[in-house]
């Protein structure tokens, strides 16, 4: 899959002063953890700070040429106070990755200079208003 993917997730928070984040595990068919990130990780506006009551977004952004093909299934969860699992949906997004292209080699080997810190699904948090 060559182009970029973005994974959307709106949530309510309906309690004053809430510390919340998301969490997404992306599995592969295989059931091995492709990978695990935060929405707070990248964000510092919302790390530590309390959430007022309202309509969040928080998007995880997964480069292009990340995801291997095969069917992915990415597990949500909303966590409160760092440690405390409020939501759990095992299965919020479940699809297949096709990819056609023709490859000479290996993905590393073609884009050592892409395989830093920015391959890893990062999530960004906005409110919305």
């Amino acid at each position: 899959m060559h182009e970029p993917l973005q994974i959307e997730i709106e949530f309510w928070n309906l309690v004053p002063d809430a510390y919340l984040h998301t969490t997404l595990h992306m599995y592969d068919e295989q059931q091995v953890v492709a990978f695990s990130t935060f929405s707070t990780e990248t964000d510092l506006e919302w790390t530590q700070r309390p959430f007022p009551i309202g309509l969040f977004r928080t998007v995880c952004h997964i480069p292009g040429n990340f995801l291997n093909s095969g069917l992915h299934r990415v597990v949500l969860l909303v966590v409160q106070d760092q440690s405390k699992i409020i939501f759990a949906h095992e299965e919020a997004l479940l699809f297949n990755v096709l990819d056609l292209a023709q490859r000479s080699k290996g993905w590393m080997a073609g884009n050592r200079e892409q395989c830093g810190q920015n391959c890893n699904g990062k999530q960004s948090m906005s409110r919305k208003l």
